[in-house]
């Protein structure tokens, strides 16, 4: 995992119900382990990781311009 890559383990996690005891243990498990389960996603889901990142990054980046876009002819800029 590089640094500027998303934290995938911190989008598990905030997705995790927790409607049952073992579901808040993995919960637990993973919080406490993050550094390790980040790792394993970025090892073991190598081309996964890097498409997700890119969607991302892109969707982030088209969504930022739209507003800008918005904003301006809005004459908020």
């Amino acid at each position: 995992m590089r640094e500027d890559d998303l934290d995938i383990v911190e989008i598990i996690l905030s997705n995790i119900p927790q409607n049952s005891e073992i579901q808040k243990r993995i919960k637990l498990y993973i919080e406490t382990h993050k550094s390790n389960c980040n790792d394993y996603i970025y090892t073991k889901y190598r081309k996964e990781s890097i498409y997700f990142n890119s969607i991302f990054k892109t969707l982030r980046t088209g969504l930022g311009s739209e507003i800008v876009r918005t904003l301006n002819r809005k004459g908020m800029l």
